[in-house]
């Protein structure tokens, strides 16, 4: 599974071949997803530490553990 900053770069670089100059590309779209996406990880973080121990079972909890974990690994 790709990190946030990983596919936020590929973003980067998929419109960098679109503009065909570098100049011209808006990293801004980027920034914007690894913003948004780093919002949605730490809304999830704070449901598993108030919800998570009554209405998951400890596997599943401990896996949506682990996911968050590796999206957040590459930041």
């Amino acid at each position: 599974m790709k990190g946030i900053k990983e596919k936020a770069e590929e973003y980067r670089r998929v419109l960098k071949v679109v503009n065909e100059h570098e100049s011209l590309v808006n990293t801004q779209g980027s920034e914007m997803f690894e913003a948004g996406a780093n919002y949605v990880l730490e809304q999830l973080e704070e449901f598993l530490n108030l919800y998570g121990v009554y209405c998951m079972s400890s596997s599943a909890r401990g896996y949506l553990k682990f996911m968050v974990g590796q999206l957040k690994s590459n930041q």
